[in-house]
């Protein structure tokens, strides 16, 4: 009975714990995070040693040997997607700084090459554009 009684408040548990969290975070071996919205349902296909995973009209493909992590969470990765939001051209050298204007990271802007950063707010400079983001949870 003890045995049964334990099952059940492990399988409730976990019931709740999923219903708290509101993203679906993938990692690939590489650092790189994307969150997916629950709310707009989630799909996930293997096929041909490749994850797919789409909610919405967000789509996520990778290799299977390039994933690292997959979670729930409640809040979504640090940075959304520095690509389509801030316009760096393909192939560009970008520096991250902090406001104190000490260098926290550079990456070249391609298709699923983005830092990770902590909370705060950053400067995003290449050599044709500089922005501020403020990285929040």
């Amino acid at each position: 009975m003890k045995r049964y009684l334990l099952i059940a408040a492990t399988l409730l548990s976990l019931s709740v714990a999923a219903q708290k969290a509101d993203y679906l975070t993938l990692r690939t071996t590489d650092g790189t995070e994307s969150s997916l919205s629950l709310s707009e349902g989630i799909r996930i296909t293997f096929d041909n040693g490749q994850i797919k995973v789409v909610a919405g009209s967000k789509t996520f493909v990778r290799p299977l040997t390039e994933m690292s992590r997959m979670w729930l969470s409640a809040t979504p990765t640090v940075i959304n997607d520095i690509r389509s939001n801030d316009g760096f051209a393909e192939g560009s050298l970008v520096s991250v700084y902090t406001l104190d204007g000490r260098l926290a990271a550079t990456f070249t802007q391609s298709k699923g090459n983005e830092p990770q950063l902590p909370e705060g707010i950053y400067i995003f400079k290449s050599s044709d554009k500089t922005i501020k983001k403020i990285i929040a949870p």
